[in-house]
């Protein structure tokens, strides 16, 4: 088992004001994000790397191309997006910061869900 603190995360803060922890191991990142307010990415996608994102508090507008087309979705807490190579960028028109966590690591193209799924082992002597 490894606790890694967030003092050993690669911090960085914007000129936006928003701040990214970035959590970088062996064969994926972790990074944990606050996007300010009135805060615009910019347009981006990802040739390789898988992303996805978690948010925790307050509320993001992704914007994303979907055949062509631009499209605009509002992200809460607890929901989940799978960018995967979709151009995109997040909006933060809000008053308040939004915070979330992204997973990104390289796909390898193998299915492992029953792997995921069944991987738990459990000690009941310990309880």
């Amino acid at each position: 088992m490894k606790i890694t603190p967030r003092s050993e995360s690669i911090f960085v803060k914007r000129e936006d004001n928003s701040e990214i922890n970035y959590f970088i191991f062996d064969e994926y990142e972790v990074h944990y994000g606050e996007i300010a307010p009135h805060v615009k990415q910019p347009w981006h996608s990802h040739k390789i790397i898988s992303e996805t994102l978690f948010v925790l508090e307050g509320k993001i507008e992704l914007h994303f191309l979907e055949e062509g087309e631009k499209k605009v979705e509002i992200i809460t807490p607890g929901n989940l997006v799978q960018v995967e190579n979709t151009p995109h960028t997040f909006i933060n028109p809000f008053d308040e910061v939004c915070k979330m966590v992204a997973f990104r690591f390289i796909p390898e193209g193998k299915f492992k869900q029953d792997i995921i799924k069944n991987d738990k082992v459990l000690y009941p002597e310990y309880d």
